[in-house]
């Protein structure tokens, strides 16, 4: 698997530069799709109270948030992943408006166009599950959240290869 910095070269390289098409699961995605990275953030903030995993600081040491396949003609479609500005407080709406399933170490990195789908890091160093990658849904309960990918780095790589398909959905 690519690390997370050989990825983020390759979405610069490939979808940066001009929308284009995507092929998601054997078909031409019907409007043109794109990427772009937010300059890299010279100083490096901590996110109080949480241990980030070692492949999503890596992501900010490169990107201070990104979009991320999405849609140029309506913007409806692709993932906007937060600023670390953006993270901070998107984690703090989220731990109110939904505490009945937010655990302390969650930490919304980001959010689908076109949708109310965020996308969560789980930051616990002591759990099981530190570093897996959750796709919130708006009003299910955390049991019926999609788990996309056991590290950051695994959900990255997978939504380039699949160019922005949802691939956790059936």
């Amino acid at each position: 698997m690519n690390s997370v910095h050989e990825i983020i070269e390759k979405i610069h390289n490939e979808w940066e530069i001009e929308p284009k098409k995507a092929i998601q699961r054997g078909m031409e995605c019907p409007f043109p799709l794109q990427c772009s990275l937010n300059l890299k953030s010279k100083i490096y903030p901590q996110i109080p109270q949480v241990l980030l995993p070692k492949v999503l600081e890596d992501f900010y040491t490169v990107s201070n948030g990104a979009d991320l396949f999405k849609d140029q003609e309506y913007g409806q479609w692709g993932l906007k992943l937060y600023s670390i500005e953006e993270v901070i407080f998107a984690s703090k709406i989220y731990k109110s408006n939904r505490n009945n399933d937010a655990l302390q170490s969650d930490l919304i990195i980001g959010e689908f166009y076109g949708d109310s789908d965020l996308l969560l890091v789980r930051c616990d160093p002591n759990s099981d599950d530190y570093g897996s990658i959750f796709v919130v849904l708006p009003i299910d309960q955390r049991q019926d959240w999609y788990i996309v990918a056991n590290t950051f780095q695994e959900f990255i790589s997978k939504f380039y290869e699949t160019q922005g398909d949802k691939f956790w959905e059936p």
